[in-house]
């Protein structure tokens, strides 16, 4: 009879586990996320900062709802617009901020810290964009969305970009969390990802994305390096 009791406490305890889980991950799949798009360097009156938007929760109503849509906009301008705004920061970083320091502070490194702050902002946008929608199918047109921006710069030849869209689309919560909405990109669009993760793979100290870029430089071809 201890042994039941026993087992039945366990089950409790896994139950309610199991329950806080659900709960946790509806916050996060649920919550409206405010992305922050200012990565993309618009005006603050532009509509791609006009982006308070909620595909899930029913609190907020329809009026509230701002028309920002990624699915809306041009990939290949998208993918522009940011090689263009990674050009312009990589351009103005010194010598002096390459060298190794422990000393260093963000104010003595600031180019190359903002480098950092956008890749950062760039992950986190995919995730949360992705995340936004509440059904798998509209999920798939996002990553979809997102790999179309990549296979762009990856076209332009912006190395920096390209590895920060394949990681953020590789990440755990996208790539294992989402398995059925992946189930649901189309084979086109997992072929050019699987192709565009074999460049930007770190093996080697990512020998790949360092031997792309010395052939640019060799042709004299314009690129954006990692």
């Amino acid at each position: 009879q201890q042994q039941m009791d026993s087992f039945f406490q366990q089950l409790s305890t896994i139950k309610s586990i199991n329950d806080d889980y659900k709960e946790r991950i509806n916050i996060i799949y649920n919550k409206c996320f405010i992305r922050d798009t200012s990565i993309f360097g618009f005006d603050d009156d532009d509509d791609w900062l006009d982006n308070r938007i909620c595909h899930t929760s029913p609190s907020v109503s329809e009026n509230e709802i701002k028309k920002y849509d990624i699915l809306k906009e041009n990939s290949n301008s998208i993918a522009k617009k940011l090689t263009d705004i990674t050009n312009n920061l990589l351009s103005k970083v010194t010598p002096k901020e390459l060298i190794p320091s422990i000393k260093k502070k963000d104010l003595t490194t600031p180019y190359v810290y903002q480098l950092i702050q956008k890749a950062n902002k760039l992950n986190l946008f995919i995730i949360e964009e992705i995340l936004s929608y509440d059904h798998k199918s509209m999920r798939a047109k996002v990553i979809e969305k997102f790999i179309q921006i990549a296979n762009g710069l990856y076209m332009m030849n912006n190395f920096n970009d390209l590895l920060t869209v394949v990681s953020a689309l590789g990440s755990f919560i996208i790539q294992n969390n989402l398995s059925k909405s992946w189930n649901v990109v189309t084979k086109k669009y997992k072929e050019i990802y699987n192709y565009l993760k074999e460049i930007v793979t770190f093996e080697d100290s990512y020998k790949t994305i360092r031997e792309m870029s010395a052939k640019c430089y060799e042709n004299k071809i314009k690129f954006t390096p990692y």
